[in-house]
This record gives structure tokens, C-alpha cells and sequence, in this order.
């Protein structure tokens, strides 16, 4: 379920929620009230603009967290991996053919 606001919200937010085309048209928008409608996977939207925080070079503690938390995503999905090939390397996987066409045929 999507929630009901969002407080400056980035490009990059709005595009990866709603898509590439809303978060354009939204990028648009130059005036504050409400705006739209704008158009999404998941509909129609009639948007109230409250504020509009025009685009800015990064502070260097803004790209510092940015980067941090690249970092440790990175990380996490490294170990993450690591863990589900250790966890593959202890068993031995066997398909039993005519048990899973028999399954695909009755499915």
C-alpha cells in the first residue's frame, strides 16, 4: 500500500514508486496547490504541492551518508551471498524428472 503523503520527495524516490513518467511530469511542476493528474502503474493521482525544494549540489555530508550507506547495502548483499553458497555447498540437489512433469502437467 502506498502512503497517503510524502515530504519532499526526490526525483528519485518518485520515479522509483511510481515510475519514470510520473516522476517527470512531477518534475515539471513549478507552482504550489494541487496539480495533475499525473500518471502511474497504479493510477491516476491528483497531487497538492506544498513545497518545492529546487535542485541543489550534494553537500559533501549528504554524498558521505549516500555513500556509506551504498557501502554497506554492498556489503550486505556480499555477505548475504556468501552465506546462500555455503549453505548450496552442504547439500546435494536432485530433480526427480517424472515428478516434476508430473506436477508441470497437472499444475
Amino acid at each position: 500500500m502506498l502512503p497517503a503523503s510524502y515530504t519532499l520527495a526526490s526525483a528519485q524516490k518518485l520515479r522509483n514508486t511510481f515510475g519514470g513518467t510520473l516522476a517527470r511530469e512531477m518534475a515539471a511542476v513549478t507552482e504550489t496547490g494541487w496539480q495533475g493528474p499525473f500518471h502511474s502503474a497504479y493510477g491516476s493521482h491528483l497531487v497538492e504541492v506544498t513545497e518545492i525544494d529546487p535542485a541543489h549540489p550534494a553537500t559533501l555530508e549528504e554524498v558521505r551518508k549516500e555513500v556509506r550507506r551504498d557501502y554497506l547495502r554492498d556489503r550486505r548483499q556480499e555477505q548475504d551471498e556468501l552465506f546462500y553458497q555455503q549453505l548450496r555447498d552442504r547439500y546435494d540437489i536432485s530433480i526427480d524428472e517424472e515428478a516434476l512433469q508430473n506436477a508441470m502437467e497437472e499444475g
